[in-house]
């Protein structure tokens, strides 16, 4: 199951993160517990963030010691292709699909 966490903006969301979350969400059910979407379009973050353009998404890590969240962020990586990266920021995951 996938939350959102409230106020979360999905206007602008690109069908690339939609997939990445369709897997994200996968991965986390394998841990036992749901994906929490703590960021998308929302949200302060940098000046030229992928977040801006809907192709970002931030997932919260609660429930999750540090061992298993990079657990979690390698199984999201092995199972979406190398155009997206899935980064470890330790308080959340964030995946991004970036072509370039």
């Amino acid at each position: 199951m996938m939350r959102m966490k409230p106020l979360v903006n999905c206007i602008g969301v690109k069908p690339e993160i939609l997939l990445a979350l369709m897997v994200a969400c996968e991965v986390y059910n394998e841990f036992g517990i749901d994906a929490t979407v703590t960021s998308l379009t929302d949200s302060k973050h940098g000046a030229h963030s992928h977040h801006y353009k809907g192709l970002a998404v931030d997932l919260g890590v609660v429930g999750l010691n540090a061992d298993q969240v990079e657990e979690c962020r390698k199984e999201i990586q092995r199972r979406v292709c190398s155009q997206y990266q899935v980064i470890n920021e330790k308080n959340h995951i964030h995946i991004e699909y970036d072509p370039a």
